[in-house]
């Protein structure tokens, strides 16, 4: 933009200076300290909403070096998410147990739920999930505002939205066990003012912590995915805006780390049965072991046996292959008389 003449005792003088960018206009809205957040379904400051809650904005976050659900239980009281579930052996990330308040999950009821702007997601997808706006962790029953399974509480993460200008980044993390960690976004208006993207990407890969002694040289625990989302925003007009999300990942782990307790070890007796009261003990030597080794004969047994394998499908090593897809689109039409008609659908699938 440009100043008016600025009169000075000389004499008239003219400055200018250059516009701000649109981005720099945003900023400029925002207040520092102050995380708007969704929790009861409209926008409001997290110092205003009368319900327990942790708020994250993505520069809290980043700063943290925060980007993940699993990295948030880091710093979030009352907040843990463990890689099993009540009831299961498997101690991988198959079945992602999120506990709030100390409210375990127990198998097939959940306790607490995790929502993408404010669509449900499946326990499996959590791991491709990044690139957050702020994350909401609500603490307490949320059933008024986020439906059954939400007793404990709710994860709400806010993805970064697109914008009317070009932005983006890249990232990358690497540390011991071959950990490496790259991450990467852009976006920008594709029509302004109409129809604006935002595209993100991750690779994540890491060996596991834990000696398979069944296995030498072997390692227990390895962990990677890679995951990419695309987000839409439409505003035909001034009263109706739509947002498309999608959401795509593969996790390809190897076998969980896994010990056996047996029941004379157990400490107490409680009915005539062997329990483990107080701290559990030591594991017995040579553990965590799985036998991983695939041979000929169980490649036959699981192509034709298993009810849900294919026999065109290759078992060429124990642990866990997963694909997720989330998919939602949000509508909402606003009334000349400034009536909100708000519509939110969403889609799961895991394999």
């Amino acid at each position: 933009m440009a100043l008016a003449p600025l009169m000075m005792a000389s004499g008239g003088t003219a400055w200018a200076q250059e516009a701000p960018t649109a981005a720099e206009d945003e900023a400029a809205t925002r207040t520092p300290g102050v995380i708007t957040v969704t929790a009861r379904k409209r926008s409001e400051s997290a110092l205003d909403v009368p319900v327990a809650i942790s708020a994250y904005s993505g520069e809290d976050l980043n700063a943290l070096n925060v980007q993940t659900v699993e990295e948030l239980t880091a710093i979030t009281p009352g907040m843990n998410l463990n890689n099993s579930i009540a009831g299961s052996a498997r101690s991988d990330r198959s079945q992602t147990a999120l506990i709030i308040r100390g409210m375990a999950p127990s198998r097939g009821n959940r306790t607490s739920s995790t929502f993408v702007n404010g669509v449900p997601i499946s326990d499996g997808t959590v791991t491709g999930i990044f690139d957050f706006d702020h994350v909401e962790v609500l603490k307490g029953p949320q059933s008024a505002y986020f439906g059954r399974q939400t007793f404990a509480g709710a994860i709400n993460m806010v993805t970064a939205q697109p914008t009317d200008y070009f932005t983006g980044y890249v990232s990358a993390l690497g540390g011991s066990r071959d950990y490496l960690d790259l991450r990467g976004a852009v976006g920008g208006p594709i029509v302004p003012g109409v129809l604006s993207f935002r595209a993100s990407g991750r690779y994540f890969t890491r060996d596991g912590s834990w000696t398979n002694n069944a296995m030498p040289g072997e390692m227990l625990g390895d962990q990677s995915t890679r995951s990419g989302s695309l987000q839409l925003d439409f505003t035909p007009t001034d009263n109706l805006s739509v947002k498309l999300f999608g959401m795509i990942a593969h996790d390809d782990d190897g076998a969980g780390a896994t010990g056996v307790l047996l029941p004379e070890q157990a400490n107490c007796a409680i009915g005539g049965n062997p329990f483990f009261c107080g701290q559990l003990p030591d594991l017995l030597p040579g553990q965590p072991s799985a036998n991983t080794e695939i041979t000929p004969g169980l490649q036959e047994m699981f192509a034709n046996y298993s009810p849900i394998m294919s026999q065109d499908e290759n078992i060429d090593h124990y642990g866990m292959v997963r694909d997720s897809n989330h998919f939602s689109a949000t509508v909402e039409y606003v009334t000349d008389s400034g009536i909100s008609l708000t519509s939110m659908t969403g889609l799961n699938r895991n394999s």
